[in-house]
């Protein structure tokens, strides 16, 4: 911006206000102590406008949203198209309110009602609207630097994270080969030292393994898979895996599973991730003779899982942050030294919000604590199978119900075309060769309606002839079919 010579488009559909506010502006300027220059450019339709930015340099312009070639918001965004860093400020009647606060909130700096601007208005609309406008290009500009740090500080972890590892795993292999007598005879107590030793690069690897979680977190790539999840298999499986580092430790681990399956459509390795880390701190903070106790217990909504120790517990004070990121919450044991649960807890929570869940804590000094989190029983997926086949339609449909996936069925195309318009599958797996209507005219008449657009398609027994295959970006099975593939290509497809 040159405070001493600012220039201004007018782009309106009556030109006859750009001579009137050149004379409020040279009215001002004449009678002001404040030097300033103001030249009107001016422009009757959008098509003229767009050309006049393209050639020029402007400091602002002066817009009416009802121009003969455009009309309403679309107006704004396409000047914004092309040069969106001039400020923009709308012209219109006192009746158009609600339009010029949408305008406002889609980027325009200001408004003003034509036949109601007077000089100092339209100064202080001018220079006010200027320097937010710089003030906003300062900010976006901070922001984008403060990215590129953010990234740079996310790559910079990542390669240490994974540089570490080599080195942390041969240190541990070298422990295990001590234990394991390999080396030579061990002692009672180079046992116990090198037992320690080994715990502490565990959970070395456990704290890189939370670091590069938090990253992907960040960087937005934690993404689920939900499957068929019997979840009290599942933390039977859980429970299995901690046993032996309980006993080692002299705690009792204690599980309350009901004696009813539960099956949920989740994502069992996240499962499995947010229990561990639960169960992690629970081991760290609870002393020998004490217990852990898992559980889970069904809901009408719901799936309510529990991780209870008996350990040193969390301070009241220290338990409102105790999920913020990066917060480091200290669960106080005996002595100087301060434990920290470290980035895990965060972890859990996120984890826990992707499936819909909640995640909540009890816990006192030395009383112990309890973590209870929730998952969605979400609804398994719809998938709509369209075949003429009855064997093909049997086989795809035993794989199926397997997963638990509720499966509809139908055996020409237009059919499949009722059906998907009504119920909305969230899968189709498609004949090509169907009868009445084919594969291919079924997929055009869902990709030109609205409702059935956005449908996933696994195509079947497709065309050997590349040109009649015209939607090629979607995945083909072939038969004979493999249920291993199938639930590839399936679970693929309903996560994008």
């Amino acid at each position: 911006m040159n405070e001493d010579s600012i220039q201004i488009l007018h782009a309106a559909k009556q030109s006859q206000d750009a001579p009137h506010f050149q004379e409020l502006l040279n009215t001002y300027t004449k009678n002001s102590r404040r030097k300033m220059s103001f030249r009107f450019y001016t422009a009757d339709c959008l098509s003229f406008a767009l050309d006049m930015i393209e050639q020029n340099h402007f400091d602002l312009i002066f817009l009416d949203l009802s121009l003969p070639d455009s009309h309403g918001i679309d107006t704004l965004n396409q000047i914004q198209k092309m040069n969106s860093h001039v400020p923009i400020v709308i012209l219109g009647e006192a009746d158009d309110e609600p339009l010029f606060l949408q305008a406002v909130r889609a980027g325009a700096q200001d408004y003003l009602v034509k036949g109601e601007v007077n000089g100092n208005q339209l100064v202080r609309t001018i220079c006010c609207s200027l320097v937010r406008k710089e003030e906003e290009e300062a900010i976006k500009e901070t922001n984008r630097k403060l990215k590129e740090l953010n990234q740079m500080k996310r790559n910079f972890l990542s390669t240490i994270s994974h540089d570490l590892r080599t080195p942390i795993a041969i240190m541990r292999e070298g422990v295990s080969l001590c234990l394991e007598g390999v080396a030579g005879e061990i002692n009672d107590m180079q046992k116990d030292l090198l037992n320690y030793t080994q715990e502490n690069i565990d959970r070395i690897n456990r704290l890189i393994t939370d670091l590069m979680d938090v990253l992907k977190i960040e960087a937005e790539k934690t993404i689920l898979k939900p499957v068929s999840v019997n979840i009290n298999h599942l933390l039977q499986k859980i429970y299995d895996s901690y046993f032996d580092s309980a006993q080692k430790k002299g705690i009792r681990l204690e599980k309350q599973i009901p004696e009813a399956p539960l099956t949920i459509f989740a994502d069992p390795d996240k499962i499995t991730q947010i229990f561990g880390i639960l169960i992690n701190n629970a081991l760290r903070f609870t002393e020998q003779g004490g217990s852990i106790t898992l559980g889970i217990q069904d809901g009408d909504e719901y799936i309510t899982c529990r991780v209870a120790d008996t350990g040193t517990g969390i301070p009241k004070e220290n338990l409102a942050g105790l999920f913020d990121q990066y917060e480091q919450m200290g669960r106080v044991e005996d002595g100087p030294s301060c434990q920290r649960t470290g980035p895990g807890v965060t972890i859990a929570k996120i984890l826990v919000e992707k499936h819909q869940g909640t995640i909540n804590v009890k816990s006192e000094s030395e009383q112990g604590t309890e973590f209870r989190f929730t998952l969605k029983k979400a609804p398994f997926p719809k998938i709509l199978i369209a075949g003429h086949k009855r064997e093909t339609v049997d086989t795809l449909k035993e794989f199926l119900i397997q997963e638990q996936y509720h499966i509809m069925e139908v055996c020409d195309g237009g059919k499949a075309v009722q059906q998907a318009c009504k119920v909305l599958p969230d899968l189709i797996l498609l004949d090509m060769k169907l009868p009445k209507i084919n594969g291919y005219e079924v997929i055009g008449r869902l990709k030109q309606d609205v409702r059935t657009c956005h449908l996933p398609i696994i195509m079947m027994n497709t065309s050997s002839s590349k040109k009649e295959v015209p939607y090629a970006a979607f995945p083909v099975l072939k038969e004979p079919f493999n249920k291993k593939e199938l639930l590839k290509y399936v679970r693929k497809m309903l996560i994008n």
